[in-house]
């Protein structure tokens, strides 16, 4: 069960507190929806002295390296502060077209000096004032409602079309344009298909040299008290900025997410994290099992020794057979079609998402069948009040 004084993670409280600047919500509500003490939201915010993150601001650990080349340029502007990068080698790896770089000074002339931005992307001030006052060409006044109808046909079709399926859906509604021009506005705009060809990430990656442990779960998923037996993967979480890793460990008595940890890495410690937030929360008595693949995370030196530390057995799945953890198979499914179906925008934006879901929704209100549609906090709630009874 629970522990009686929680501890937490220094993740679980910077993602609080993202929750709390993003959700709209009070911090009391909050606190009743993650069931931590009241009061503690507030001395959180004022210890870590919480700002935005994950914008791609110098010194954000959510930036994943993806802020574009946009960040590229914003770094360089500022670069007699920081005397560390040169602003022509910096434009070098921005736009090169003249009316791109005008229209990135325009987007941001109330952040930087229009000056030191002409300076650093290799234009002048008079060709971008000029080019501010032109009023827009002919052939510019047609591409917008035609950027508009591209957008249309892109996101109807789940961003899944290319510039030919595009242009063949566009030309079925009367519009008599070129294939080539519709390549050119998907490109500058952005728009890129989906398509199968997209290789993904493989979580579960064997370590020639691991010794796996035997699987002594033996797909007998039912526990009859908390902490007998936790299940444990890794998952994916796609971005447009790239993959976001995500750990998890659940508890088979009440399908509860007991730990979790994300990252832009598949390093062990990823998986030691969301360890460290299940062994936080509860108090196994030396009599539990935590099963899991037979993945180089889970077998590293670091995540084993904790494991011993905390006297668990340890099971792992014969190789390539995803029915030995089909509790975690099921949750991950459920976990992408219920939050995770499309891409997010941003790495930041998929962990305040997940966060929630995870310690909000799945664990305190989501009505799971398998529990005779109880939330999973309730069910072990309904276990520590027939033990209070007994005793």
């Amino acid at each position: 069960m629970d522990k009686r004084y929680r501890t937490y993670t220094q993740e679980f409280k910077l993602e609080a507190l993202e929750l709390l600047m993003h959700s709209g919500k009070s911090a009391a509500q909050l606190e009743r929806e993650l069931g931590i003490t009241k009061g503690l939201l507030l001395k959180w915010r004022d210890r870590y002295q919480v700002r935005r993150r994950g914008r791609g601001e110098p010194g954000s650990d959510r930036s994943g390296g993806g802020a574009g080349r946009g960040a590229a340029v914003a770094a360089a502007v500022g670069y007699c502060r920081a005397g560390a990068r040169h602003p022509k080698k910096s434009g070098e790896h921005f736009q090169s077209s003249r009316g791109l770089k005008y229209a990135f000074i325009a987007g941001h002339a109330g952040e930087y000096a229009v000056r030191r931005m002409c300076q650093v992307l290799g234009v002048s001030p008079s060709g971008y004032y000029a080019w501010l006052n032109r009023p827009p060409s002919a052939r510019q006044q047609t591409n917008e409602p035609l950027l508009a109808a591209i957008r249309g046909e892109y996101d109807a079709s789940r961003q899944t079309y290319g510039s030919p399926r595009i242009h063949a859906a566009l030309r079925q509604q009367g519009l008599r344009v070129g294939r080539k021009r519709v390549a050119r506005l998907m490109r500058s705009a952005g728009l890129v298909a989906k398509g199968p060809w997209r290789k993904r990430p493989r979580t579960t990656q064997r370590a020639p040299e691991a010794v796996a442990a035997p699987n002594l779960l033996g797909q007998d998923f039912t526990a009859s008290r908390p902490n007998e037996k936790w299940v444990a993967d890794i998952t994916y979480i796609e971005t447009l900025e790239g993959w976001l890793y995500l750990a998890l460990v659940l508890d088979l008595f009440s399908r509860a997410i007991v730990g979790w940890a994300m990252a832009d890495h598949l390093r062990a410690t990823l998986v030691e994290s969301a360890l460290q937030m299940a062994l936080g929360r509860r108090t196994p008595d030396g009599n539990l099992l935590h099963h899991s693949d037979q993945g180089s995370q889970y077998t590293s030196t670091w995540v084993q020794t904790l494991l011993a530390q905390h006297h668990i057995q340890v099971s792992m799945n014969g190789v390539g057979n995803c029915y030995d953890n089909a509790p975690m198979e099921s949750f991950i499914g459920t976990l992408k079609t219920e939050c995770a179906d499309a891409p997010f925008a941003t790495r930041a934006e998929a962990r305040r998402v997940i966060f929630e879901y995870l310690e909000v929704w799945y664990n305190r209100q989501r009505l799971h069948s398998s529990l005779g549609y109880v939330s999973p906090a309730a069910f072990d709630q309904q276990y520590a009040d027939e033990i209070k009874t007994v005793r």
